[in-house]
């Protein structure tokens, strides 16, 4: 903490509801409930700063001389950015989901083998497009992700199927085929 100043040093007023706030302390008048409403001085080093009743230089000294101590909210309250997209997303969200079933697409209409997602430019390219994917395993994709999707695409196949008229193929006139109703 800082000590050692020629005025006592008071904790930032409740109206401050910033998480820098936390790290500073006002200099206050000997003796007196007031505050220097100017200057602030950093409780993990003894430097002072000017204060303009904003957080800007408060934020850019923890960036540049206390970066271990950032936090993972902005003033506004919201998650920053960085922090938001470090943590992974839950494989059973629908964002999850949806890009697992897009690779498993993908493996089954060009062809690939299930190991395409151990491949290092496969998962820079998901990393790329979505950091906060855990990449899916082949052995889900092959045990779980694509027999599923098998299945499903078989349902509709045989649905459609049921519906369509039986086909006759022919060989008309000029070797055209042609449908022919039962």
């Amino acid at each position: 903490m800082a000590e050692g100043h020629g005025s006592q040093l008071k904790p930032a007023p409740a109206k401050l509801k910033s998480e820098v706030s936390k790290y500073f302390m006002f200099k206050g008048s000997d003796g007196k409930d007031e505050f220097d409403k100017t200057t602030v001085v950093c409780k993990l080093c003894p430097q002072e700063l000017r204060f303009c009743n904003d957080t800007t230089n408060l934020r850019n000294h923890l960036s540049r001389r206390h970066a271990d101590k950032l936090f993972g909210f902005s003033d506004s309250g919201q998650q920053r950015l960085d922090v938001a997209f470090a943590c992974k997303l839950q494989s059973d969200s629908p964002r999850a989901k949806k890009i697992t079933e897009a690779i498993a697409m993908l493996i089954c209409k060009d062809l690939r083998p299930y190991n395409i997602v151990e491949n290092e430019g496969f998962q820079n390219l998901i990393k790329v497009l979505e950091p906060r994917y855990v990449m899916v395993t082949r052995k889900c994709l092959s045990e779980m992700v694509i027999p599923k999707k098998y299945a499903e695409v078989k349902t509709n196949v045989e649905s459609s199927q049921q519906n369509e008229l039986p086909l006759r193929v022919t060989a008309g006139h000029k070797g055209r085929l042609t449908r022919m109703s039962p």
